[in-house]
């Protein structure tokens, strides 16, 4: 059985590499729009691929930060 994510916004954090950018490219292809939360800049394979997701270059260790990007995410929908 494979979850599908249309129409549903995901924030992955910790994305610009590792498991939060496997976890992000899985949530993709699952039909999420895709917002990518890192303080490391985020830099993808292709541009292609990078059109697939919503990057945000946030320190989300601060309150205020992190307030504001899921504001923003929430206002899109």
């Amino acid at each position: 059985m494979q979850i599908r994510f249309d129409g549903q916004a995901a924030l992955v954090t910790g994305a610009a590499q590792g498991i939060g950018r496997a976890i992000a490219l899985a949530l993709a292809g699952a039909g999420a729009k895709v917002h990518l939360a890192d303080i490391a800049p985020i830099a993808w394979a292709s541009e292609e691929e990078a059109l697939c997701f919503e990057r945000h270059q946030v320190d989300l260790a601060r309150r205020a930060d992190a307030h504001d990007l899921v504001g923003k995410i929430v206002g899109q929908r």
